[in-house]
C-alpha cells in the first residue's frame, strides 16, 4: 500500500493524472522531475485510472496535477469523483492550448482549479510554497476573483533577492499603456523600471536620456515580427550585458520564443504577469536562489 503526507523530508508529494507524452507538456514535466522541492509518487494516464489505483485511499499526496489536453478529454462525473477523492490535497488542471475556451464554454472543472500549461510552473510554484507552510488547499467552490487574490496574497511570501532589487529593467513595447502599466507593477515589486517602444532604428538612443544601462530587458514580442527583430538585435548591441525576456500573451508564439534563434533568457506570459515575471527573476536569473537543479 502507498501512503504519503502532503510533504515530508524528502519534498512535496505529488501525484499526475493524464497523457504525460503530449508535446505541450513535456517542458512542465521535466520542470516537475527536476524540482528538488517536489517528489512524484505516481502517474496515471486519466481520472478513471487515478479512481482505481487507490487515488485518495491507498495513494495520497499533497498536489495532485491533471494534464488537460483537449477539451472533453475528463467528464464533469469523473472531475466531480476526483474533486471527492482530493478534497485535502492542492489540485490544478493544467490544460493545453486547445482548452483555452473551455471556461466559456464548458463547466467540468470549478474556474478556480484550472491554469494553462503555458504559465502552469508559476502557480505550481506558489502550491508548493503554500504546502509547505501548511496552508489549506482553495475549496473547489471558490470563485475566479477569491483564487486570484490569494495568488497575489502569496507573493508576498517569495520576496525577490536584494541584487534583483538593485536591478534595473526595461519594458519595450509599442503599447503605451501596458508598458507603463508594467513599469508600475515592477516598481511595486521594487524593480527599478522605465520603459521605451520597440527599437526599430540601428543605434537608436533611449529616449529617457542618459541613464544606467538595464540588467533586464523585457521586450514584447506579440507585434510586427521583422520589427521585434530588429528592435532586439539594436538593444542587444547597446546592452549586451542584459537579460533578454520574452513578452507575450500568444500560446504559439510562446512556443515559438524557447526556441529562437534571438535566443530569449526566458519566456513571461502576459497573462501572468505577476506571479510569471516574479518567478522568472527567482528561477531563471543567475544569483537567483532556485528550487530547481
Amino acid at each position: 500500500m502507498l501512503t504519503a503526507t502532503n510533504s515530508d523530508e524528502s519534498g512535496v508529494t505529488c501525484i499526475i493524472v493524464g497523457d504525460d507524452g503530449v508535446a505541450e507538456c513535456r517542458e512542465l514535466l521535466s520542470w516537475l522531475r527536476r524540482y528538488r522541492e517536489i517528489r512524484i509518487l505516481a502517474t496515471f494516464p486519466g481520472i478513471r485510472a487515478a479512481i482505481a489505483g487507490g487515488l485518495g485511499e491507498s495513494v495520497r499526496a499533497g498536489l495532485v496535477l491533471v494534464l488537460q489536453s483537449w477539451s472533453d478529454e475528463y467528464t464533469a462525473s469523473e472531475v466531480e469523483l476526483l474533486i471527492g477523492r482530493t478534497l485535502f490535497s492542492h489540485v490544478l488542471c493544467c490544460y493545453g492550448s486547445w482548452c483555452e475556451s473551455d471556461g466559456r464554454t464548458r463547466d467540468q472543472w470549478p474556474g478556480g482549479l484550472r491554469v494553462p500549461i503555458r504559465f502552469a510552473r508559476s502557480i505550481v510554484d506558489a502550491e508548493i510554497g503554500k504546502i509547505r507552510r501548511l496552508h489549506a488547499p482553495q475549496p473547489p467552490t471558490a470563485s475566479v476573483e477569491e483564487v486570484f487574490s490569494a495568488r497575489c496574497d502569496d507573493l508576498e511570501y517569495r520576496p525577490l533577492s536584494r541584487s534583483m532589487h538593485r536591478a534595473g529593467i526595461l519594458i519595450v513595447c509599442d503599447d503605451y499603456v501596458l508598458r507603463e502599466t508594467a513599469a508600475v507593477v515592477c516598481r511595486a515589486m521594487g524593480l527599478p523600471a522605465r520603459h521605451c517602444g520597440l527599437w526599430r532604428i540601428p543605434g537608436m538612443a533611449e529616449p529617457s536620456g542618459k541613464r544606467a544601462s538595464p540588467q533586464i530587458i523585457l521586450h514584447d514580442v506579440d507585434e510586427d515580427e521583422a520589427a521585434v527583430r530588429q528592435s532586439v538585435t539594436s538593444l542587444r548591441d547597446a546592452f549586451p550585458r542584459a537579460h533578454m525576456l520574452a513578452w507575450t500573451c500568444l500560446p504559439q508564439v510562446q512556443a515559438q520564443m524557447r526556441n529562437s534563434d534571438l535566443k530569449f533568457d526566458a519566456v513571461v506570459p502576459r497573462l501572468d504577469f505577476l506571479h510569471g515575471l516574479q518567478w522568472t527573476l527567482r528561477n531563471a536569473m543567475p544569483d537567483s536562489s532556485a528550487a530547481v537543479t
